[in-house]
């Protein structure tokens, strides 16, 4: 099932139920230690909520995301504003994006819940391609599917999986959990070895990382 990401209701239903908590926000942004100067990109930014909160706290942001309702509704939020932080977006799936950030040039990255769509295969390509636009001494940071185990052994431990989500999902664990198993196989979340080939592959090096469950957490990479 290919989520329907042109479509209002799922997009609608997606921006409910997966809003990042504004407790969470403020956290990344903490992590990211982002000052007046910093020019962000955020993989996956939805409908714009990360771009909304650090306008006029940082220089310049880009905002990237595969669905066009998604990028309206942070269109629209974004021209309702008054800030100083130049504000871009683009549509695009992730791959093959070279040719779209030419003339771009970062000092922080963000993906939250979106680099799981890319394959194992892809994701060391996607932060190969992305890294001549990140000066040195970037940071940037992920939070999505990291498993604790490879992604080859999920099946092994499903059992610890549908142990830990329930408690971590709450009241929202019954209306997300078909979403959740599909996610897990049919996408591609994946072990914390084969994040990590993939952010040295683009020159990226761990500085950082949490697991709030054995299947999700979070990374903090610099490009050194």
């Amino acid at each position: 099932m290919k989520a329907p990401w042109d479509t209002e209701k799922y997009v609608a239903r997606y921006n409910e139920v997966y809003a990042i908590p504004l407790k969470e926000i403020e956290e990344y942004v903490k992590l990211l230690e982002l000052g007046k100067d910093d020019r962000l990109a955020d993989f996956g930014c939805g409908c714009g909520d990360l771009l909304i909160y650090t306008a006029g706290m940082i220089k310049s942001s880009l905002g990237l995301d595969s669905s066009p309702q998604q990028l309206e509704l942070a269109q629209n939020r974004i021209n309702k504003m008054k800030s100083d932080t130049e504000i871009k977006l683009i549509l695009h799936s992730f791959t093959g994006l070279s040719s779209e950030l030419e003339g771009y040039s970062f000092t922080r990255g963000f993906a939250r819940k979106s680099l799981h769509h890319l394959t194992d295969e892809e994701k060391p390509l996607f932060f190969e391609m992305i890294s001549p636009f990140f000066e040195e001494g970037s940071l940037f940071l992920i939070e999505d599917g990291i498993f604790t185990f490879p992604r080859l052994r999920l099946e092994e431990n499903m059992e610890e999986v549908l142990k830990e989500a329930p408690p971590y999902y709450g009241e929202k664990w019954k209306d997300i959990k078909d979403d959740f198993l599909h996610c897990l196989r049919e996408e591609y979340p994946t072990g914390i070895d084969v994040w990590e080939s993939a952010l040295n592959r683009g020159g990226f090096k761990i500085v950082r990382r949490w697991q709030k469950t054995c299947f999700y957490g979070g990374i903090l990479a610099g490009k050194f």
